[in-house]
């Protein structure tokens, strides 16, 4: 059902012949199926991130986190079917400078950690994500 995206050149190049109909709509999909989801990422990001400081209903400026004080209601809609029995914290984190370093509780805890603009090697499947370490 999935398959690997095609590679696209940074410059688009022209076909040699005109694209048939079928293959207008292959790339059609393709840039649905690969394009929206991040475009829907975008968007969560910027209505959660588009405050001042943050608050308790999981919305905070960049590199900052929103910490849930009680648990969401179903009628939470800036991320689709969150769990209403956990207590969540947000944070979008921007890495392009430098690394972050997150000190955690010394207690059970789930982190989720997701990168919605890959490296190339994490495309490739070469990519590993960096050993954590316990701080002292």
């Amino acid at each position: 059902m999935f398959r690997r995206a095609r590679r696209v050149p940074a410059v688009p190049v022209q076909p040699s012949r005109p694209l048939t109909e079928k293959e207008l709509l292959e790339v059609g999909v393709e840039a649905v199926v690969y394009g929206f989801p991040l475009v829907i990422v975008d968007v969560t990001k910027q209505v959660q991130t588009n405050v001042e400081e943050p608050n308790h209903n999981g919305h905070a400026p960049i590199n900052q986190f929103s910490n849930f004080l009680k648990y969401p209601t179903a009628a939470y809609k800036d991320v689709v079917r969150m769990n209403v029995d956990t207590l969540y914290s947000f944070a979008w984190l921007d890495l392009s400078k430098e690394p972050i370093i997150l000190s955690v509780p010394h207690r059970n805890f789930s982190l989720t950690l997701r990168m919605y603009w890959p490296k190339e090697s994490a495309l490739e499947g070469s990519w590993h994500p960096p050993a954590v370490k316990l701080a002292k």
